[in-house]
């Protein structure tokens, strides 16, 4: 919101209509990563139980895989994949990576990138959260 606070004027040109969006339904994320945030919301090593967490890491790190066209089994056989305690890794604590390992070096930054800013707004001017949500 410092953005919006410091200097309104810069905010208008960066984010178009948005005086005609209603503050209830405008929402900004400061260095927001997606992506880490996604992962974490299947839960945390010791308090999930390990099948059912792993279970669900390897499905999206399948999808991304998938998205990114990059071979999810030569990437699971890499040392680094599975913690001490056999928990899939999030890739942004991937460590001792070789110099010439470049696929898992852009999927630990792709982990660990962070935009500067995401705004959220309604997908047509004028429409509610809970409207949007009726039309999905």
């Amino acid at each position: 919101m410092c953005l919006l606070q410091d200097n309104p004027k810069l905010a208008t040109e960066i984010i178009p209509n948005i005086h005609s969006v209603e503050s209830k339904d405008f929402e900004v994320y400061v260095e927001t990563s997606i992506i880490r945030d996604y992962w974490m919301s299947f839960g945390k090593p010791k308090t999930n139980e390990k099948t059912e967490l792993n279970k669900s890491r390897s499905k999206y790190l399948k999808e991304l895989c998938a998205f990114l066209q990059i071979d999810f089994k030569k990437l699971s056989e890499r040392s680094y994949f599975y913690s001490k305690n056999s928990y899939i890794q999030s890739p942004g604590n991937w460590k001792n990576l070789k110099q010439d390992d470049l696929i898992g070096k852009k999927f630990r930054a792709f982990f660990k990138m962070k935009q500067d800013i995401l705004t959220e707004t309604p997908q047509k001017i004028g429409t509610s959260k809970q409207q949007r949500k009726d039309n999905l």
